[in-house]
C-alpha cells in the first residue's frame, strides 16, 4: 500500500537497514520477510551482554561486585602476509580480571574477506593455532581470523581480536 493512500511502508528485503530501523522506530509494520537478516555472525547477544555489565558496574559499590570483560591480546601482527600452501602459527594471550574461566574460540570472518573456499584451524579452540593458506588462494586475496574469548561470568562477557592474513605471490 502507498503512503500517500493512507497505508504504512513495508521495506522490501534487501532494503537498507537503516531505512527499515527508522520504520520500526516510527511505529510502522514491517513484514517479518521483508526484514533484513541478522548479521553473520550477530554480534548482538555480545553487544547486549556488554551493556548489561556496565549497567551492573554503575550499580555495584565494588569493583569484585560486577563482571569483568576478559583481556585479549596477540601474540604477532594483526597483519600478516603468506603465500598460498603456507602455515601460520597465531598465538593469543588471555586473563580474566575476575578470575572467571575462558573459552576460546578462532573462527573465520568470512563476510568480510575475499577468499571463497573453506579455511581450517588445527586447534579452533585454544589459545595457539595453525592455519595454512590454501594452495588455489590468489595474491592479493585476505583472510580475516578471529580470536573469540568469551567468560563465564554473569553475564558472559566476550573480546575479539582479529588477525587480517592477505596472499602474496
Amino acid at each position: 500500500m502507498d503512503e500517500a493512500e493512507g497505508g504504512t511502508r513495508t521495506p522490501a528485503l534487501g532494503s537498507n537497514f537503516l531505512q527499515a530501523v527508522e520504520a520500526a522506530a516510527a511505529g510502522e509494520d514491517i513484514d517479518p520477510a521483508a526484514r533484513p537478516p541478522s548479521p553473520d555472525p550477530n554480534f548482538t547477544p555480545t553487544a547486549q551482554h556488554a551493556f548489561a555489565a556496565r549497567l551492573e558496574w554503575s550499580m555495584t559499590p565494588t569493583y569484585a561486585g560486577a563482571n569483568h570483560e576478559p583481556m585479549v591480546t596477540l601474540r604477532g601482527p594483526p597483519r600478516l602476509s603468506a603465500r598460498p600452501g603456507e602455515t601460520i602459527q597465531l598465538q593469543g594471550v588471555a586473563s580474566d580480571p575476575d578470575g572467571d574461566v575462558l573459552a576460546v574460540r578462532w573462527w573465520r570472518w568470512k563476510a568480510v574477506d575475499t577468499y571463497p573456499g573453506p579455511i581450517t584451524f588445527s586447534h579452533p579452540t585454544s589459545l595457539a593455532t595453525g592455519v595454512q593458506v590454501p594452495a588455489d588462494a590468489t595474491a592479493g586475496q585476505t583472510i580475516h581470523l578471529i580470536l573469540e574469548v568469551t567468560d563465564d561470568g554473569a553475564p558472559p562477557l566476550t573480546k575479539y581480536q582479529r588477525v587480517v592474513v592477505t596472499v602474496s605471490r
